[in-house]
């Protein structure tokens, strides 16, 4: 059933700032979070001054865990600093003004994904609120790749290089790199994912690999466009996602994997300017985690209602397990 429900790596920037920048005109991954998290603490501010709130008496709960600290560069099991692979929400500076000052609570941030989940079922929640996806917390911007590159595809001998960068983790250090697309369909006995490593590995300056599953041209015509987040470009990825969720969800595969980020990229051919790349994962604790392929029928069906998009160019699939690709492309 298919039912749609309503470059090199980045350096702080100096001239533009979370504050001076608009998210919409935001295209570097850490500046779109470093945006995300300063908003999140404005809103919060703004409403604790509006409403009146415990006569500035007040302390800020957070659910952060141990791997948004890392990952975020803090402390690294006791051994000091670790690189910074992607700035979470509730790491900004803004809030480590607020943790500075006394006004942040989080019980939960010493600890890991899974380590989370056996807390809370010793508490006795139900497994519904446990063992649901994650979803990160600067939401769909980071799932909305864009580009400052409008140029098309190159042909190379382990298969096409799109020049859209996504982050990645190689060692214990951030990559921001282009993608090499193959053009094979990511079947189960392909068994691609055991290749994909192995391609990163043997292929400079690549830290993802993809797999075309359904595109209206040949992979050798497409293109990276010139983009930006746009209203248009949120709503294509949010209907995407509402397949994705749907037909998971109704086939009994949401189940089967930790987490399944629809993720849209600025690749296409002609009219058609936006790609969806598929990405199911599976994991324990966050910190690595398997590319997990999906049953062939089910992807074929999900490929061909994703392609019931209008603006839609292909569909993909990301085989890369983490490391060297991160979970979120951004």
């Amino acid at each position: 059933m298919c039912a749609v429900q309503a470059a090199p790596s980045w350096k702080s920037p100096t001239a533009k700032t979370p504050s001076s920048t608009p998210l919409e005109l935001a295209r570097e991954p850490e500046l779109k979070r470093h945006i995300i998290g300063e908003e999140f603490v404005k809103v919060q501010e703004r409403i604790i001054e509006t409403r009146g709130l415990l006569d500035d008496n007040w302390i800020l709960g957070q659910g952060t865990i141990y791997p948004d600290t890392i990952e975020s560069g803090g402390s690294s099991g006791g051994t000091g600093k670790s690189a910074t692979i992607k700035t979470h929400h509730n790491r900004v500076p803004a809030i480590r003004a607020l943790i500075d000052a006394g006004r942040i609570v989080e019980p939960l941030a010493e600890f890991y994904k899974d380590e989370v989940r056996a807390i809370g079922r010793q508490l006795g929640l139900p497994a519904e609120l446990l063992d649901r996806h994650p979803f990160p917390g600067p939401g769909l911007a980071i799932r909305c790749l864009c580009s400052d590159t409008d140029a098309p595809v190159t042909r190379v001998p382990e298969g096409w290089l799109v020049p859209v960068r996504s982050v990645g983790v190689q060692g214990d250090s951030r990559s921001y790199a282009p993608v090499l697309a193959i053009d094979r369909f990511p079947s189960v006995a392909a068994r691609l994912q055991d290749e994909a490593t192995e391609l990163v590995n043997r292929t400079a300056h690549v830290n993802r690999v993809i797999a075309r599953v359904a595109s209206r041209e040949p992979l050798a015509q497409q293109r990276v466009f010139d983009s930006v987040i746009t209203h248009g470009r949120l709503e294509l990825l949010r209907r995407a996602d509402a397949i994705v969720r749907d037909m998971c969800a109704t086939s009994g595969f949401e189940s089967q994997v930790w987490q399944f980020p629809v993720v849209l990229i600025p690749l296409g051919c002609g009219g058609e300017r936006d790609s969806i790349v598929l990405r199911p994962i599976q994991s324990v604790d966050g910190m690595t985690a398997d590319s997990v392929a999906m049953p062939d029928k089910l992807l074929q069906d999900m490929a061909e209602c994703l392609m019931g998009l209008a603006d839609l160019a292909g569909v993909y699939y990301d085989l890369t397990h983490k490391p060297p690709g991160t979970i979120e492309w951004e």
